[in-house]
């Protein structure tokens, strides 16, 4: 099976609902990326990142990235990158895999932007004041 059959597959029905690009190399999708006008953000999904995903400000254009499990992104591209993000998570727990990272960003991202189909009609403002986080007490 090749990778796009191996794509398709794992995308199920949601696959047609995207608009999938792909890129000979790194230094072509840079390219690509830095011809936009204006580029839109790269940002890192990184164990060593210094911000959180839940106080970073997303953009609509912004693109996710993450590296993979093993070994993350190389240090050459975690430098290009706009933006660095971790997942706060209970010190001494593995980090999470690259799938669930990755849902879990766009999931706040989605959030923040009022992209969920339910907040489409309500304004921004009044998402942000009915966002919930969880409740630190018990740690």
């Amino acid at each position: 099976m090749c990778s796009s059959d191996l794509l398709r597959r794992a995308g199920l029905d949601y696959i047609a609902a995207t608009t999938l690009q792909t890129h000979r190399s790194w230094p072509a999708f840079e390219a690509a990326r830095r011809a936009e006008a204006p580029p839109p953000r790269l940002v890192l999904l990184t164990t060593a990142g210094a911000t959180s995903h839940i106080d970073f400000r997303f953009r609509p254009d912004d693109i996710l990235m993450a590296g993979r499990e093993s070994e993350g992104v190389p240090d050459s591209v975690a430098q290009v990158c706009d933006a660095r993000l971790r997942i706060p998570i209970r010190p001494g727990l593995r980090s999470l895999n690259v799938a669930t990272a990755l849902a879990i960003v766009l999931g706040e991202a989605l959030r923040q932007l009022g992209l969920y189909p339910e907040q489409a009609a309500a304004p921004l403002r009044e998402i942000d004041r009915k966002s919930t986080r969880l409740n630190s007490s018990h740690t």
